[in-house]
């Protein structure tokens, strides 16, 4: 029970981090397609640029401040990538189970894949990743 505090705080940490990280991602995606010619014609290609920005900065804040962490920076940023590797596949099994199978509206089968991933990337995030 003396964990569950911790937990508590860091899920929320964990869930702030990912505000950020989509901030971040959208801020970086619309200064490339709106500030530089080439990504107006490339969209996908700044998008997965923004999105590692996004990826990169959500491993420094999850790392020194959610979960304070002391590994060592290269093997756990391999972890982190596979993690969120892993995520994306959920995510979009997730999204593809919903609309398909279970014939939910879009904006369900969407909230139930960001929440989804969200606990898959918490868990492996806390109990792998960022292991104490």
């Amino acid at each position: 029970m003396t964990q569950f505090p911790l937990m508590f705080r860091q899920a929320v940490k964990f869930g702030l981090v990912g505000v950020l990280n989509t901030a971040v991602d959208w801020l970086v995606y619309f200064a490339l397609t709106h500030g530089l010619a080439f990504f107006g014609d490339h969209l996908t290609f700044a998008k997965g640029i923004s999105y590692t920005v996004g990826v990169l900065n959500s491993f420094f804040w999850n790392k020194t401040w959610t979960f304070r962490s002391s590994a060592s920076n290269r093997s756990t940023l391999i972890l982190f990538f596979l993690t969120n590797l892993v995520g994306l596949a959920i995510n979009t099994g997730l999204m593809q189970f919903g609309l398909n199978t279970l014939r939910l509206p879009e904006i369900v089968s969407l909230a139930g894949a960001t929440l989804g991933t969200l606990a898959w990337n918490f868990v492996v995030s806390k109990l792998v990743v960022f292991k104490a």
